[in-house]
């Protein structure tokens, strides 16, 4: 009886909503393995019991999972994983420029516009990273799929370049916008990928407990003249992302 209220007591104590904390678990159960392809998944009454929460609850995860494509229900039989899902998550992190814009420009992310203010001052840049631009856009992005937030994205862009397409850059992916920019010749592109954990406003954003694990990814794209026109602190879900590198 300890662990139950425990877990309840924790669940309801994280920021965000309790459904969304619920539908965390149990992919990962589905991403582990611990429920397998094909298996058949305990009832909503047992869910509701395991976490101490009202059935509408799980019901609520359950639905979101099943909009995943990671499990599927047969009335009068129940609730099975489905067979025909790839392990892991659903939300690859690319390794070159072609993956990246391709994968940018044909996702389906809702992206939410949380800041937008002009910035004189630079990003956190070093000597390495390229010469500042003389002032920024920055924006503070939340990026969506399913109704689940999994990315907090910081950008700053060339105020130049957002000048040229201020609709587009605030609506559409800033990378699939900047591949249309009329003359403009993207020189050096590279990006950085630390593991970390999440921070109180990162957690409320993300709808995730504090300290939960996140990927964070530090992204800069220089013009060819060696101008740092973009610059992206990019912090995603550490249950949502994978990191899959061909070696050979």
């Amino acid at each position: 009886m300890t662990t139950l209220v425990t877990t309840a007591t924790k669940l309801r104590n994280s920021p965000g909503s309790l459904y969304l904390h619920i539908t965390t678990l149990l992919r990962r159960r589905i991403q582990s393995g611990e429920w397998q392809l094909g298996q058949k998944v305990p009832t909503l009454e047992a869910l509701a019991r395991e976490f101490g929460v009202a059935r509408v609850t799980v019901r609520q995860a359950m639905s979101i999972l099943e909009s995943e494509g990671l499990i599927w229900r047969k009335q009068g039989k129940g609730t099975f994983v489905r067979e025909d899902i790839l392990s892991g998550p659903w939300f690859a992190l690319q390794t070159d420029w072609p993956s990246l814009v391709r994968m940018i420009t044909f996702g389906d992310s809702a992206i939410e516009l949380r800041k937008v203010r002009d910035d004189k001052q630079a990003p956190p840049l070093n000597a390495a990273d390229g010469r500042p631009a003389k002032t920024y856009q920055y924006m503070q992005r939340v990026h969506s799929k399913n109704q689940v937030p999994y990315a907090v994205i910081h950008i700053y862009l060339d105020r130049r370049i957002y000048l040229k397409a201020p609709r587009e850059f605030s609506q559409r992916p800033v990378i699939s916008v900047l591949e249309r920019i009329p003359h403009l010749k993207i020189g050096v592109a590279r990006q950085q990928l630390t593991i970390g954990t999440a921070d109180i406003e990162v957690a409320d954003l993300l709808q995730v407990p504090v300290n939960s694990p996140i990927a964070q990814v530090r992204r800069i794209i220089q013009d060819r003249g060696g101008t740092v026109i973009y610059f992206g602190d990019l912090i995603y879900r550490g249950d949502f992302v994978k990191l899959d590198i061909n070696l050979k």
